[in-house]
């Protein structure tokens, strides 16, 4: 099995480590030649995982027309949200190339504007590509100490998703398949957010009562906003791995960006200078202002994320934020 990952951020890199113990190679592709140089020279991503050591079956690319002309198994598409749409344009004059090879989204999120989820986004660019979700509780640093995890692998296509579930599946690096493609994008998109939550409570040391309660409310604004896109809720989808699970790992350690971004709000930091300031991404960040504007299109009330957006863009203050939230 051969596997194309184009986006080398921490993610992008912890799947490499992932699927090299099954597959003959992984490309793992990168747009900046200088980071993708050194990562070549060094076997290392010094900008996100320094520790860890490249086993010698990724090859590193900033060559977008050589990794896609390898003919993959499937490619992964491991960028954020708000540049899923530019990374899908940028190849689709070469569609020809990899046509129907099955493509799995690592992206979490709502992109802005349109207010597309990105299966949404891959499928109206790349529509002759079968599109899958990847995505569930993992920090791309334990993925790459092959630590376990489980995560889940979502698409229309039945046998084909299964299929790629068991091929790039190992003893610590998990698969499940679900069709409910919708569902867990909700959840990863959200909880991003709630995470933001978490951390503001966190950094004023309100105690672990009041993250239960955080926890709890965005749950149910989870499930809120799936029930508005999709009348038939699936349980397994609340309750599993790429929801409740991802929910809980993202909301209680300050390792998840997003919550050590609401941490450093608690503590009283100014947000302005942390908006402008911050040079990793924060996906609850990038995520809440399209939420808001997806919930006002569906006639849904979503009080957490409202705060939070309130918060980073109306100059809401702090105290208000926190009496909203809990």
């Amino acid at each position: 099995m051969k596997t194309t990952i184009l986006g080398a951020g921490s993610f992008g890199t912890a799947i490499a480590f992932a699927l090299s113990s099954n597959s003959t190679s992984v490309n793992l592709w990168g747009r900046n030649h200088t980071d993708m140089q050194s990562i070549a020279i060094n076997r290392k991503n010094l900008k996100y995982l320094p520790t860890c050591k490249l086993p010698e079956n990724i090859i590193v690319s900033s060559n977008i027309d050589e990794v896609l002309s390898d003919y993959s198994t499937c490619i992964i598409l491991a960028v954020p949200t708000q540049q899923l749409r530019t990374l899908c344009l940028s190849i689709q004059d070469k569609q020809h190339i990899f046509e129907k090879t099955p493509l799995l989204i690592c992206s979490k999120g709502i992109e802005n504007i349109s207010l597309k989820f990105p299966s949404e986004i891959v499928k109206e660019i790349l529509p002759n590509n079968p599109a899958f979700i990847l995505s569930g509780p993992s920090f791309a640093k334990e993925i790459a100490e092959d630590l376990p995890c489980t995560i889940v692998l979502a698409g229309e296509n039945e046998s084909l998703g299964t299929s790629i579930a068991q091929k790039i599946s190992n003893k610590t690096f998990k698969i499940i398949y679900s069709q409910d493609i919708l569902g867990v994008q909700i959840g990863a998109a959200l909880k991003n957010i709630i995470a933001i939550a978490c951390g503001i409570v966190t950094g004023k040391n309100l105690g672990n009562n009041a993250i239960a309660t955080v926890i709890t409310k965005g749950m149910e604004e989870i499930k809120t906003l799936y029930a508005a896109k999709n009348q038939n809720i699936n349980l397994s989808t609340l309750i599993g791995p790429s929801c409740l699970g991802d929910l809980i790992l993202t909301c209680t350690t300050a390792h998840s960006r997003n919550m050590s971004f609401g941490i450093t709000i608690g503590q009283g930091a100014d947000i302005n200078k942390m908006l402008n300031n911050n040079s990793k991404i924060i996906e609850g960040v990038s995520t809440v202002k399209p939420l808001i504007s997806l919930a006002k299109e569906l006639n849904i009330e979503l009080p957490i994320c409202t705060s939070i957006y309130n918060l980073l863009y109306k100059n809401i203050p702090l105290e208000k934020t926190i009496s909203d939230i809990l």
